[in-house]
């Protein structure tokens, strides 16, 4: 039974497209495990992608949703690399098949912005993060309002006094979310570091430099007036290494940071996953590096 409802899984994926073959012709299978957040995930993942003709060993690319996909992968050898996308699917995705992965313990800690926290100041790394401020507490203003619940700058916002935090916590974006305040950093320049790690070593890296737009204070997609691929100077590397090191990571990642005066980095967050600004079209010859490295 358990045979005969996978083939129908197998021809459920190939007709809706979310398995294809590759320009390499090799003999590995590539799983994507999980939720492609929109269409330019897909447009970089899926199997017509570009990005498969700079990894030749690749002969077949699957989208298999979390849930439903859980079934093909029972089937999954060493022939087959599963990568999940994100953080619920890291959590949720069976130990099967070639791996470059977080465990879900590694992965909690860069998902959840307090065990973050906790984890920045547990290892001493205040030095090169952006430091989080007590809501009950004595606060410096200006500051960063953040919720926990959300991702690519959506519900964060800088604040100014005591004033303007208590009107943002009243709005609907804040009002009763989980949220959490972290230090302001000066500087209209903002910086992204994907990487890929194993065993807390750094295999892989690129860096792009976002300038926002005029009068913009946060990142997303909507704010970012220029896009800029930069050399990864060593200092910065070793600081983002820190991070890495005591978690032995394992997979993709991407770091979020500005600059202080003096020039350290001041990392605001990390995301156990590959970044959106990694799948864009521009960035199609980086996502193949990356996904090179990992197969």
């Amino acid at each position: 039974m358990k045979r005969v409802g996978r083939r129908l899984l197998e021809v459920w994926l190939e007709r809706t497209g979310r398995r294809g073959e590759t320009p390499g012709g090799g003999d590995l299978e590539v799983v994507f495990y999980g939720q492609m957040l929109d269409d330019h995930w897909r447009a970089a993942l899926k199997a017509p992608s570009e990005v498969w003709s700079a990894v030749p060993s690749v002969g077949r690319v699957t989208h298999a949703p979390r849930g439903r996909g859980d079934l093909y992968l029972r089937a999954a050898d060493d022939r087959t690399v599963v990568i999940p996308l994100i953080e619920p699917d890291i959590l949720a995705c069976p130990p099967v098949g070639r791996r470059l992965a977080p465990t879900p313990s590694a992965c909690r800690v860069y998902a959840d912005k307090r065990l973050f926290a906790d984890f920045v100041a547990r290892e001493g790394l205040a030095d090169v993060a952006a430091s989080g401020l007590p809501l009950d507490g004595p606060i410096a203003f200006p500051c960063v309002l953040k919720r926990l619940d959300e991702r690519n700058g959506r519900g964060v916002v800088r604040v100014d006094g005591p004033d303007d935090l208590a009107r943002r916590l009243a709005e609907k974006p804040w009002r009763g979310r989980p949220v959490m305040l972290q230090e302001w950093i000066d500087g209209t320049d903002e910086f992204v570091t994907h990487l890929v790690g194993e065993a807390g070593r750094i295999l892989w890296h690129r860096t792009y430099a976002y300038g926002l737009a005029p009068g913009e204070t946060i990142r997303n997609d909507r704010r970012i007036a220029t896009k800029t691929p930069i050399a990864t100077p060593p200092e910065d590397l070793a600081a983002m290494a820190r991070f890495l090191a005591p978690l032995r990571w394992d997979g993709p990642c991407n770091v979020n940071y500005k600059r202080r005066a003096d020039g350290r980095i001041a990392v605001f967050e990390i995301n156990p996953r590959f970044g959106g600004s990694l799948v864009r079209p521009e960035a199609r010859a980086d996502l193949a590096e990356a996904l090179a490295v990992i197969v």
